[in-house]
């Protein structure tokens, strides 16, 4: 599939097996905002599995998929990030009137934002050489899929705004999955592992596993490289090398919660260099107290509570299964 050059202004896209979208250097697929043209699939988000809006370009339940080119795939994200919280962020928006009715952790899971590029539930698929910007949520998903390639894709999320959750590239309870020479600028963990949230996430129990990320640089964001916050499901065998940091936040970061779970076994770091980082290294078990924690208050249970809050907050049985278990082994960094 190949387009003339232009822009192409699209609500969602699926694309079949056996289809390579091709994107010319001159070529732009932007997201409408409206948020009708992105119906609603059945999906994993942020640990929680559940009904979020489809993305702009979706691989959703296919085989040997390639997307293609140096051309742009254009989240037009804005629309989203005001709809989350206000222009300038955090004067309004969904934000503010979840935060002043108790319910900050329910946010983002209500205000449903569009993704640039899913992944879901796929195998053998190649994303290459094209660039992502302005993505209203995460902007290339990898979610229950297999031998997934991502290859020099440059991410560019923080133009004309700065977009709440903005993730990079994350893994989610993936298996088979290199990701290499890819640059990054986003308003959240740039290169991210996930494996589900809680209970809902331990009733999956899927690992992210077999996973290597190297060869890439990550400009603004949270980490150059982040473990979680959804580990529930586990994570194992991954390899991370030859990455970059140039002015990101944090570089090897880890976070979870203490509900939260899962096994994290045989993670190696080497060769990674950083600069302009103020923290090197973080791990908080105890990430985002009032995101990761979830209580319901008693004034929004009069009204009718959205099947997602019943699963955020259904607890976990018996509390042992949130025992975690961290093994890592060679963690060596450049001088």
């Amino acid at each position: 599939m190949v387009f003339e050059p232009g822009t192409y202004v699209s609500g969602a896209l699926f694309l079949k097996s056996n289809v390579d979208l091709h994107l010319d250097q001159d070529v732009v697929i932007q997201a409408i905002q409206e948020d009708q043209h992105f119906p609603d699939r059945w999906t994993r988000v942020a640990g929680i599995a559940m009904d979020w809006p489809a993305a702009l370009i979706n691989v959703y339940e296919e085989e040997n998929v390639r997307i293609s080119g140096t051309g742009t795939i254009d989240g037009n994200g804005k629309y989203w990030w005001d709809k989350f919280w206000g222009d300038p962020p955090r004067s309004g928006g969904m934000w503010v009137d979840y935060t002043e009715r108790g319910i900050r952790w329910a946010v983002d899971y209500d205000c449903k934002r569009v993704r640039p590029v899913v992944v879901y539930k796929s195998k053998d698929v190649h994303l290459q050489d094209f660039t992502v910007k302005r993505a209203g949520f995460w902007t290339i998903s990898l979610t229950f899929s297999e031998r997934v390639y991502v290859q020099d894709v440059t991410i560019r999320n923080n133009v004309g705004g700065f977009g709440p959750s903005s993730d990079g590239i994350n893994t989610d309870s993936s298996k088979d999955i290199l990701v290499e020479n890819c640059d990054i600028d986003c308003n959240d963990d740039n290169l991210c592992i996930k494996a589900g949230r809680d209970h809902d996430g331990l009733r999956v129990n899927r690992p992210a596993e077999n996973i290597v990320y190297r060869n890439c640089i990550t400009r603004a964001g949270h980490g150059l490289f982040t473990i979680g916050s959804e580990t529930s499901g586990g994570m194992r065998n991954i390899e991370v090398y030859g990455l970059k940091a140039v002015g990101t936040s944090t570089g090897i970061r880890f976070k979870s919660a203490q509900i939260r779970g899962g096994l994290i076994e045989n993670i190696f770091f080497h060769d990674i260099e950083m600069e302009q980082v103020a923290r090197p290294f973080q791990f908080e078990l105890n990430w985002y107290p009032e995101y990761s924690y979830p209580t319901i208050p008693e004034a929004e249970k009069q009204g009718e509570i959205p099947q997602v809050w019943k699963v955020m907050t259904t607890p976990v049985e018996p509390p042992e299964k949130v025992l975690r278990s961290f093994e890592i082994f060679d963690c060596i960094t450049s001088p």
